[in-house]
C-alpha cells in the first residue's frame, strides 16, 4: 500500500495539507516500509479548500474539477491531521483512503496505520482542536 502524508521538513506531518511543501509516500507491505520518498506539492495550495475560500462556501462540484496534486496519484491512502469536507469527498471519490491523526511524527502515524489504530471518520477532524502534545492550532 502507498501512503502520503503531508509534511514541510519530510519528518513531521504538516498542519496545513494544501499548503505543505510535499508529500511523504510510504510504501508498506505486511506492516514494514518497504520504500520511502519524498514528493513536492505541484498545486501548492490551489487545489483542496481553494474554492471554499474563493467563493465562502462548500461548493463541492466546483471544487471537484481540479486535479489534485501529482505526488498522490498512485497512492492508496492519506493521513493527516486534518481537512474540508470538500477535500474528503474529493480524495475520496479519486480511490483516495483518508486517515485522521493528531500525532505529529510522520512514521509514527503510519505505524498506527498499519496496526489499524486511525480513524478515518470525517468527524474526526482535528481543524479546530489543538494538536495533542504540541499546543499548536491546526
Amino acid at each position: 500500500m502507498k501512503t502520503a502524508i503531508p509534511s514541510n521538513d519530510g519528518e513531521n506531518i504538516s498542519v496545513n495539507f494544501e499548503r505543505s511543501r510535499g508529500f511523504i509516500i510510504f510504501e508498506t507491505k505486511g506492516g514494514s516500509i518497504l520504500k520511502e520518498e519524498f514528493r513536492d506539492n505541484n498545486t501548492l495550495g490551489i487545489t483542496i479548500g481553494h474554492f471554499k475560500r474563493v467563493a465562502g462556501n462548500e461548493d463541492c462540484k466546483e471544487y471537484a474539477r481540479r486535479p489534485l496534486p501529482s505526488a498522490l496519484s498512485d497512492c492508496d491512502a492519506v493521513v493527516t491531521s486534518g481537512l474540508g469536507q470538500c477535500a474528503i469527498t474529493h480524495l475520496r471519490s479519486a480511490g483516495k483512503k483518508v486517515f485522521f491523526t493528531s500525532e505529529r511524527n510522520a512514521r509514527k502515524a503510519l505505524e498506527l496505520l498499519t496496526k489499524g489504530h486511525l480513524n478515518c471518520n470525517e468527524d474526526f477532524r482535528m481543524r479546530s482542536k489543538k494538536r495533542k502534545n504540541t499546543g499548536e492550532n491546526i
